[in-house]
This record gives C-alpha cells, structure tokens and sequence, in this order.
C-alpha cells in the first residue's frame, strides 16, 4: 500500500469512478431527478438527507454536513487514509498506482496484516481439507448440511486427535511462532512451552470481512466438550464487535430484499441460507453492538431480529432492538414459538414454515418491548400498570416518528385499559426529552444554501470559475480579484492559481487537497458545489454573472456618490461628472443583460 499517491493520480481515480455506483454499494439509494438520495450513513435519520450528484461526482448530507468526492466516501465508511481508500477505488476503476517507498512502521504492520490474512487463508483450506474425517462426516451428516452449504460457507474440521496439525502446517510454511500465536490460531503451553492449535476436535466456521477474506473463526464442538463454541480472539484484522457472520454472502440478498435477518449463531445462519432466508447474518454472539449496525447500515435500515427464544435470547433481543432504533433502522422482532433457535425451528418446518412465522409470531419493536412489559408486570393491578407505563416511557419519548409514538401511546393504553390522556400525562411529568419529528431535511437546507449563494454573484462566479478555465480567466481579465467579496473566495481563486496546470478543472478533484485546518474552506466548495447550474453554456453563464457584477459594483458607486452629493462633501463638480459616466455605463450594462 503507498504511503502517498501523486495529485494527478488521485484525479484520474475520481474521474474513471462512477460515485453512484461506488456509494450504492454501501447503502441504498432512489433516483430523485437528476440526483440520487438515501438515508446518511454518517448520523441517525429517518427522512433521506444524504444526496448524491453524479454530474458533479460528490456526495453531501444536509443533515450533518458530511460531504467530499467518491474517495472521502470511502474514507469516511471504512474509517481509512485517503492513500489506502484511493488504492481500493483504484483497483476497481483500473488505475495503476505509482509505488512509493513507505516507512519501516508502515511497511512492517502492512506485511503483517498480509501474513496475518494469508494465514487465516491457509488455515481454512487446511480445515476444509479435513471435513472427510469420520467425525465431521458424521456430524455433517447428523445436522443436515449440505453440500452447497459446506461449500459456500467455506467449512472446514479441525482434527481432535493431532492438537499440533495445524501449528505444523503453518510453520511448514515459514511463520514464525509469534506470528501464528497472534494469529490466534495457535497457543502456547504456560507449562511446557509448546505450542499447540487452539481449535480441535471441531466443526470451523471461517468469519469473514465484508469483502470475504476469512479474518477468524469459530468452532462448534462436535460430541462433548466445552466450551460449545469456541471463537477466535481478537487480533490486528479481528475486532468481534465490528463484524457479521455471513455478511459477504448475504449481502446481495439483503440489497435486494432491504432487509436483513439478524440470528444469534453460525448454525442459526447456515441452516437459514439453506431453506431460502438469505439475508441472514449473525451478531456472533448475543452482544450486538453500534459498530454492527453501523456496518448493516450500508445495505439496509430494516431488521428483522430473530434471537434465540430463551431468556438471554429475549434479552438479546431488547438490548439490539435499542442500538438498531437508535441507529435509525425499522426494527420488528420474531418471537420462536416452542423451539430453543432458529436453527431448530428452520430444520423442523422449513421454508414454508418460516413464511408462516413472519405473518403470524412477528411484532413491530414497540409492539414487542410492550409484549415483554406485559409478561413481565402481568398489567391488571394499578401498580403492574404503572410499572409498565414507566418501563416503556424512555422508548416512546425517544421514538422520532410522531405517527409511531401517537400509535403506540393508543396501544399501551388500550392493552393497559386507561386513557391516552394518562401515558400523556405520565409522559409529560417524566420529564424526559420527547425526539422531535424530522422534517424534509433537504429540500429545507437546498433551499437555504441555494438563497444564500446564488443571491450573490461572485460565488455564482467562482462555481463556474472552478469548472472552466476560459469562464476562470475571463472573469479575472474582465473584474480582475477584486470580485471576491469573503476570504474564502480569495482564497480559493489564489489555491487554483497556484496549482496551475495540476488542476484538472473538476472542483470536486480540489476537495482531498484540503487538510484539516482548512475544513471550512472544504465545506465552502461543497456548498458551492450543491447548486445546480441553470441550462445555459458556461460562457453564457458566465457572461449573465459577469455583468449583474459589473451592474451590483455600479450601483454601489452610484450610492456612495448620491450621498457624498447629498451631504456636499468631496468635489460636487467632479462627483457629478462621475455619477453621469456611471449612470451611462449602468444603462449599458442593463442593456447587454437586456
């Protein structure tokens, strides 16, 4: 990976990228005129304020500023360096990049997320390699699995009777202890000081990134043992709390449908894909957690949670349930009717029996918080009642849909047999802070940032400046610097001076190039950026704006003289010579416009 990637190189990647295609791979967005709007990956919404200009190849959420070409996208998504996020487009739209010499550190940790990956590669053909073993057959055999499944989840066996095979193999291939330790594919005896496999005896489960490169795994023992599951621990390419399981094979379905499935348990998912749910993906483990969301948020906002039916699945339930909501997903819950999992439940009645479970066991996420308030409360004495009331006060304050809230607020109140009026009541008093309905965001703050900019026009000016070389030194031939009326302006004119033939007049190429003390200079171009030229020429454009410039500058002389004039200050004799040759060059100019 280079440590540093030339201008012009950065430049012909956000050219030869196509930002909708790029962004449409990360969340969904609907084509709305010219422009595309989806729900901002970057904060909590539930109106679409995120919009996408192909003409202009940026994107920009009115809602929390965030904005930048198709590279700072990606930084912003994958939280990575603008060097490593132009390497990734650059694969995609065909770029070669220009190889620089990194720094040892860099080079260093590089090579070992490489190793680190290629291992874990290694490891699973190796446990794929081993699944004629009689025990995972057998297993395999037992559980239902199928062939497609076996190949499409990329299952593997780590053997129970060798505990040093895999250490074996991979030091066979020239790591080192330390490395495979870290891997934690491998541990070290405390007492001996050998090392040994940290999975035996095992059917494995490699865990994925989004893109499909196998990060760690997890083990399900077969015959006794404990633990039942055993999962890799963290690493420099493994962070639990920040994946899915199965997410790179489900994540066309989930697209597709604009929902996913969010189960418990490898099995869980595997046995899902099996009988047609597939958008299934597990939170590997019962922890589901905002980076989880925040990941899922790339594909869809709507969840459908479906955890195991025992009392840590119902907690599970909830505690996912509140971090989803507070993502901005739509959240409904399926409550398992007898069977222990999904699993389970999909092995004994299949696809048609799933299809069944949705129109019949599945709530909407207050309906389900209220279905769990009741059971736990029981609701017939005035106390229950007031307890329920308070349990689910924080949830209905917090809910920023007014429809939902007012739903609801009918619902408890029917279930608990009171009046509206009184969860009203109660509500008020609580003192908590009610979320305010969400307003068309959009079209409020176009609106505003269009009045603002196009009412003025030098900045009209310098959005077509940036776009057109001609229209850039036609206006400063013609009105010369003295046109710009902020030090944004003046600065931005100076930046494009001074890059010279480095800029390829594509003002969305000019946003990488601003570092972060210059992050108001960045969001003035943005906004620039947000309007929409009228179909016009640029000439003609610039030709309109030139002169309601030259008419704006007239009039202000002509003012400034009227009172000077007025107030018989200065030279009344040559005042008045000035004001006849401006009131004459104002008549030419209206009649240019005219």
């Amino acid at each position: 990976m280079p440590g540093y990637i030339p201008p012009e190189t950065v430049n012909e990647i956000i050219q030869k990228a196509d930002i909708v295609e790029v962004i449409s791979k990360y969340l969904t967005l609907k084509k709305t005129g010219k422009n595309f709007v989806g729900l901002c990956p970057f904060h909590n919404e539930d109106t679409p304020s995120f919009s996408v200009a192909p003409d202009k190849q940026i994107f920009y959420c009115f809602g929390c500023q965030k904005g930048g070409n198709v590279i700072q996208f990606i930084m912003e998504m994958e939280s990575i360096t603008l060097p490593e996020a132009a390497e990734k487009l650059a694969e995609q739209v065909g770029v070669p990049i220009p190889q620089q010499e990194l720094t040892p550190t860099e080079a260093a940790r590089n090579a070992q997320k490489h190793d680190l990956l290629h291992i874990h590669e290694l490891a699973a053909d190796f446990f794929a390699h081993n699944l004629s073993h009689p025990a995972a057959a057998s297993y395999i055999k037992k559980r239902g699995i199928s062939l497609d499944s076996l190949a499409g989840f990329c299952l593997g066996y780590a053997p129970g009777d060798d505990w040093e095979s895999l250490y074996r193999y991979l030091s066979g291939k020239g790591y080192s202890d330390s490395l495979l330790e870290e891997s934690g594919l491998v541990s070290r005896s405390t007492k001996t000081g050998h090392y040994y496999d940290k999975f035996h005896g095992r059917l494995m489960f490699p865990i994925c990134d989004y893109r499909g490169q196998a990060v760690a795994f997890g083990g399900r023992v077969i015959g006794e043992g404990e633990p039942k599951y055993l999962n890799s621990p963290q690493s420099p390419i493994y962070n639990k709390s920040q994946h899915l399981y199965a997410l790179h094979i489900a994540a066309s379905a989930i697209r597709h449908q604009d929902m996913a499935v969010v189960m418990e348990g490898y099995m869980d998912v595997l046995t899902a894909h099996q009988n047609g749910v597939n958008n299934a993906v597990a939170s590997l483990g019962t922890a589901f957690t905002e980076a989880q969301a925040r990941l899922l948020k790339r594909y869809t906002t709507n969840v459908l949670l479906c955890y195991d039916s025992d009392e840590a699945g119902g907690k599970a339930s909830q505690r996912g349930l509140e971090i989803l909501r507070d993502q901005g997903f739509t959240v409904r819950v399926i409550r398992l009717p007898g069977e222990k999992d999904p699993d389970d439940f999909l092995r004994k009645n299949g696809h048609e029996g799933w299809e069944l479970l949705l129109k019949q066991h599945t709530s909407d996420a207050l309906e389900y918080l209220l279905q769990i308030a009741l059971e736990k409360y029981g609701g017939n004495t005035a106390t229950e009642k007031g307890q329920i009331t308070s349990e689910l006060l924080p949830t209905i304050a917090k809910s920023k849909s007014q429809v939902e809230r007012e739903s609801f607020i009918n619902l408890l109140a029917k279930r608990l047999g009171v009046s509206t009026e009184t969860v009203y009541a109660d509500l008020r008093k609580s003192g908590l802070k009610i979320a305010p309905p969400q307003k068309d965001i959009i079209s409020i703050r176009r609106h505003s940032i269009q009045s603002a900019i196009v009412a003025d026009p030098s900045s009209m000016l310098l959005r077509l400046m940036l776009e057109d070389q001609d229209v850039f030194s036609q206006v400063l031939e013609e009105l010369g610097d003295d046109f710009c009326q902020s030090e944004e302006e003046k600065q931005l004119i100076f930046m494009v001076k001074e890059l010279h033939e480095e800029y390829d007049w594509h003002a969305a190429s000019l946003l990488h190039r601003f570092s972060g003390e210059n992050e108001g200079l960045r969001q003035f171009v943005l906004k620039l950026l947000q309007i929409d030229l009228p179909p016009l020429t640029f000439n003609e454009l610039a030709n309109e704006y030139i002169q309601a410039f030259k008419i704006r500058i007239l009039q202000k002389r002509i003012q400034k003289l009227n009172e000077e004039i007025a107030s018989g200050s200065g030279d009344i004799r040559q005042n008045l010579i000035e004001l006849s040759k401006l009131q004459q060059d104002l008549h030419k100019c209206k009649e240019v416009r005219a």
